[in-house]
């Protein structure tokens, strides 16, 4: 037997994972994995002690452990027998096939039995697929791609806007889109009723993903071929001008809870376009700047002159800079990014005197 079973631990009681030991010359092996089986320590130790006590446990307490362990020697002996050369991930694999056999195989039969039930109840055309495929994202029932958890509300959203824009585009056409007639023509004139409403290119390019997300869950369920879709349905997004946000939208984006999923493009181009929406609203004026400029004259009038400005952000340290800078403001900005001699230098300037620094007058350094 290629495989022995060991625990790795310095308890002597409680529970602990079992380890399977694979050696063997040719092919030559030499790994160790976890099988994911825990097990009580006295029992385990007790039962390595002699034959009977082993027999004993075998087929009392340890009787369904021992039906996975020789369950695992056994794979691992056919492996070897035909020569493959085991690796760690290939072993982790097989025996998590063995020990959540159990699982797996429920799993399975849930889905096939979920599967079954979803084409009985199944939409015939792509309104209605649309309307159960939102309600399903809604409801929990249908879940991310590859896992179990729900479709987030922004993406639940998302969809809502796209049915939207869908319905809208059809009444203003006065036709009835079905599956066939999800074609290139159709995409070309989609993108051109969003372009006439003044959507940005940001926006219509996410409409396109959300139907094309669509799409592909409908021939999952044989309701069309989406070859037509998957090469012809381009989604072409476009960059943005850079724009100043304040601390508090900077906050808002910092905490945002951000899915890296098939979906997490929807709510990231949303959020895009939403602060793109609000750089055009934006204004010249910034009454807190020029508060902290009345404070920096005030200063400057007096003796010890010095003011420095704290900040966590560098791109505030920047703007601020820049704007003191264009008021006749004498300042350096010192953050992470500044060299140690340069920093050092900066330090000693700005502790001179008004009479003898070189760029005493109006002096103002910003830290991070």
């Amino acid at each position: 037997m290629a495989a022995t079973f060991i625990l790795r631990t310095d308890k002597s009681e409680g529970y602990a994972t079992l380890y399977a030991r694979i050696q063997n010359r040719v092919p030559k092996i030499n790994i160790r994995v976890s099988t994911g089986l825990e097990v009580d320590i006295k029992e385990w130790n007790k039962s390595l002690t002699g034959a009977k006590a082993l027999t004993v446990f075998r087929n009392g307490k340890g009787k369904n452990l021992f039906i996975k362990l020789d369950a695992i020697s056994a794979m691992i002996d056919a492996l070897i027998k035909n020569g493959v050369a085991i690796t760690s991930d290939m072993a982790k694999k097989r025996i998590h096939e063995i020990v959540y056999a159990e699982q797996i195989a429920e799993e399975k039969k849930r889905a096939e039995v979920e599967a079954k039930a979803l084409e009985e109840e199944q939409a015939t055309n792509f309104n209605d697929f649309i309307v159960q495929f939102i309600h399903e994202c809604e409801t929990g029932k249908r879940k991310k791609k590859g896992g179990t958890t729900n479709v987030s509300p922004g993406t639940v959203k998302s969809y809502k806007g796209f049915h939207s824009q869908f319905k809208a585009y059809q009444e203003a056409r006065l036709r009835v889109v079905d599956f066939s007639d999800l074609t290139i023509e159709f995409y070309n004139d989609f993108r051109l009723f969003l372009t006439d409403k003044e959507y940005s290119p940001n926006t219509i390019a996410r409409m396109v993903k959300i139907c094309k997300t669509i799409c592909y869950a409908a021939e999952q369920l044989k309701l069309m071929d989406a070859g037509n879709v998957r090469s012809g349905f381009d989604v072409i997004y476009k960059d943005v001008d850079n724009v100043y946000l304040t601390e508090e939208r900077i906050q808002e984006l910092y905490e945002y809870d951000f899915e890296m999923n098939e979906e997490f493009e929807n709510s990231l181009f949303e959020l895009a376009d939403e602060i793109a929406d609000l750089s055009k609203k934006l204004t010249g004026e910034d009454p807190k700047f020029e508060k902290l400029l009345q404070i920096i004259q005030v200063k400057q009038k007096e003796d010890n002159n010095r003011v420095i400005i704290f900040s966590s952000f560098r791109h505030t340290l920047r703007y601020l800079k820049e704007k003191l800078a264009s008021r006749g403001i004498r300042v350096e900005q010192v953050d992470g990014n500044v060299a140690d001699e340069v920093r050092f230098e900066m330090r000693q300037r700005f502790l001179l005197d008004r009479e003898r620094a070189s760029i005493s007058e109006g002096k103002a350094i910003s830290r991070a």
